[in-house]
């Protein structure tokens, strides 16, 4: 059976007044799912701090990883846009990806270590993984543009997402993101 808020979203665009509401059911479970991990929110704990009841919540979403959908889905937008708001025409090209790797990483670090549930929430991205390859993509493609080498370009994104799980701190992230660029793009020559 096909629930109300797949309806909602692919049939009927909603009015102003639904989507800003929707949006901010989407801003409140964030804040959810961030205080309490995806095991501790529940659709009640949602509606609760969205201010709106179940029923209507059950209008726009049809269970709680509808809502997760949204909110990993609204995170990434803001993780892709971030990143590529970095990207800056005027530097060198390595300068250019060091930029936005960082910019992407750290965002990521951001997020994951905002949360007493880092853990499980990161583990949550394989319940959006078309999400995931979706901006993977868009910033391969963007480095791929400034190296002129798309297997560089994903080799250097590939490994940096390996250097965000094991970072300690942010500094620590920034400082290995650009030993990683500075060293693959001088082997590369």
């Amino acid at each position: 059976m096909v629930g109300l808020a797949s309806v909602l979203e692919v049939d009927d665009p909603l009015s102003p007044t639904k989507a800003a509401r929707r949006e901010s059911i989407i801003l409140a479970a964030m804040a959810v799912f961030l205080e309490r991990g995806l095991d501790g929110t529940t659709m009640e704990g949602i509606a609760e701090a969205s201010g709106v009841s179940k029923v209507t919540l059950y209008t726009y979403f049809s269970d709680k990883d509808a809502v997760f959908h949204e909110c990993a889905r609204l995170w990434i937008e803001q993780i892709k846009d971030v990143a590529l708001a970095a990207h800056d025409p005027a530097l060198p090209p390595a300068e250019r990806v060091r930029k936005v790797l960082i910019a992407k990483q750290c965002a990521v670090y951001e997020i994951a270590h905002s949360s007493p549930f880092s853990d499980q929430l990161m583990a949550a991205k394989a319940k959006v993984p078309d999400l995931m390859r979706e901006i993977d993509a868009a910033i391969v493609e963007k480095l791929a543009e400034d190296l002129g080498d798309s297997d560089l370009a994903r080799m250097l994104f590939h490994a940096s997402l390996g250097l965000v799980d094991g970072a300690t701190s942010r500094a620590e992230l920034e400082r290995d993101i650009t030993r990683l660029v500075e060293t693959m793009v001088r082997h590369a020559r």
